[in-house]
């Protein structure tokens, strides 16, 4: 009897040990869930951003290029600046397809700035094309039915 007494003890030393084990792992598993819900509200974030942003600039090209009797010519050299820039922003948080499909929508929103009669509808076809690739990569990304 006197040579067992260290099994409860050793039953207790390691369901502490357990305990503690489980304690680091769950938290860890917390922090990674925190963290991806961060980064989830990041590239959300970023994403509407984008997507604000070229609505806005659209809505200037389309009165430009639809406008007959104005001369179309080249956009002001600063004015799509801000679509790039917020297309460079989801390079810090977005997957390679979203930064490739802002970039895309972008670059075809700006060749619609210059668009002629004859090419406008085309150009027109090619970003609208462009931005629902993006919206659909979006959603993709933020797994978004």
């Amino acid at each position: 009897m006197s040579e067992q007494w260290w099994a409860p003890l050793v039953g207790v030393v390691i369901g502490g040990i357990l305990g503690g084990v489980a304690q680091i792992v769950a938290g860890t598993m917390q922090e990674r869930r925190r963290h991806k819900q961060w980064l989830r509200e990041q590239r959300t974030e970023v994403y509407r951003n984008f997507l604000t942003e070229w609505r806005k600039r659209e809505l200037t090209v389309m009165d430009d290029v639809f406008d007959d009797l104005h001369v179309h010519g080249e956009a002001p050299e600063d004015y799509l600046i801000p679509l790039f820039d917020r297309a460079e922003e989801i390079g810090v948080f977005g997957s390679p397809k979203a930064i490739a499909a802002a970039k895309r929508a972008a670059e075809d929103l700006m060749t619609l700035w210059g668009a002629n009669r004859t090419t406008r509808d085309d150009k027109l076809k090619e970003a609208d094309a462009s931005m629902r690739t993006y919206r659909e990569v979006i959603r993709d990304d933020l797994h978004v039915g």
